[in-house]
């Protein structure tokens, strides 16, 4: 059965190859006609573009109004979601103000009495002392105060796609890397950011925990897929079959969605997930290599070759007749093709099993000779 079935895609990918072949002979015959057409096409295209560049022009004016207000109401509904203001501005304001000011009085009224004999030596060192301390509590309050401004400075640089790059947001709010960085650490730590998380070695600001699990689980799934790929590179014979699989799954995707009949797309995109299916088996069960070489070496070059020849058909610009029964028989190796993908994926994974199901033959055998398998409720189990 398998032999026939080779028999049958082979005489049809034969086929397909030579119609295709045919068409293009009689495309070039008639390549003057179709040019003329084509050029026409282009040229009057293009007038009507000229006429219609005022409302583009419009519509893209008022589509980026629409997302520039859009992206208000978002950054509005960040704050409120998952930012806590610092408070205390006003009372930093005014506390810096009157600090410095106090101060300066004090520091001035005792330099004045000073000179003119009134204050002491002593008293005048209380008073500078006093005024130093309060120009320190002015400086702190000033600090705090800065603080706050440039934490709603971030947090109007922030978006709603749950992350930021350090650099990037470095770069809108125009503050000094290390200054930036300590006030983010604190923000965090402070709950200020409720959810906020630094990763990537502090590269990247997380706004919320639900892109922070997905980072996590991205993070899990790359380490198990650098785990993955090390152990493929390590089999030369299944690196070699997996990167010519995914060198073709490639070349198919880019053919997906591109063709004009909607059952043509659907076969390319049974192709690009049989592919899929076979080469992911592949990884799992090593083993499995010896029964795929001709799917690896002839059934995916010669898919890619067909989607090519069928996406030249399809561009022409004129379809002649040969054209259509070209692309009606490419169609029919492309059914072809995806049924002997999926008998191929039904072969190697039921030899997989038949393995499983010799295994329990065997140990039900030995379990029935030792005398252990007894018990009708083990049976079961065991069955």
């Amino acid at each position: 059965m398998q032999k026939d079935l080779n028999e049958t895609i082979q005489k049809t990918i034969d086929f397909a190859f030579k119609e295709a072949e045919r068409s293009k002979i009689l495309n070039m015959l008639n390549a003057s006609d179709f040019v003329k057409t084509r050029n026409d096409i282009v040229r009057n295209g293009y007038e009507k573009a000229k006429n219609t560049d005022w409302k583009m022009s419009y519509k893209d004016f008022t589509t980026k109004a629409m997302f520039k207000n859009q992206r208000l109401k978002n950054n509005q509904s960040l704050l409120e979601k998952y930012v806590i203001r610092p408070s205390g501005f006003v009372k930093f304001l005014v506390g810096t103000i009157a600090s410095f000011s106090l101060g300066a009085l004090i520091m001035l009224v005792s330099l004045v009495f000073g000179l003119v004999g009134i204050s002491s030596g002593i008293n005048l060192i209380i008073s500078i002392t006093i005024a130093s301390i309060l120009f320190l509590v002015g400086i702190y309050f000033s600090k705090k105060m800065a603080y706050i401004s440039r934490f709603d400075k971030y947090i109007s640089k922030l978006n709603m796609s749950g992350f930021t790059e350090i650099k990037e947001l470095r770069r809108k709010s125009n503050i000094d890397m290390k200054v930036m960085m300590k006030d983010l650490k604190k923000m965090i730590n402070d709950g200020n950011l409720i959810e906020g998380h630094l990763v990537e070695d502090d590269t990247i600001l997380i706004t919320d925990n639900n892109t922070y699990e997905q980072y996590l689980h991205a993070q899990t799934l790359k380490y198990k897929n650098m785990e993955e790929e090390e152990k493929i590179k390590s089999n030369r014979d299944l690196y070699d079959v997996i990167s010519t699989c995914e060198k073709q799954i490639n070349d198919i995707n880019k053919y997906k969605g591109k063709f004009d009949r909607v059952e043509v797309n659907n076969e390319v995109d049974m192709l690009s997930e049989n592919t899929i299916k076979i080469k992911e088996y592949l990884k799992l069960k090593p083993e499995s290599l010896k029964y795929v070489d001709r799917f690896v070496n002839y059934y995916l070059p010669t898919t890619t070759k067909l989607l090519a020849s069928y996406d030249e058909l399809d561009n022409n610009g004129v379809e002649t007749q040969a054209d259509k029964e070209s692309k009606e028989n490419i169609h029919s190796a492309f059914i072809a093709l995806n049924l002997a993908y999926k008998n191929l994926f039904e072969q190697i994974t039921s030899i997989n099993n038949m393995d499983i199901n010799a295994d329990i033959s065997v140990l039900n055998t030995m379990l029935t000779q030792d005398g252990l398998k007894t018990n009708k409720e083990f049976e079961k189990v065991i069955k």
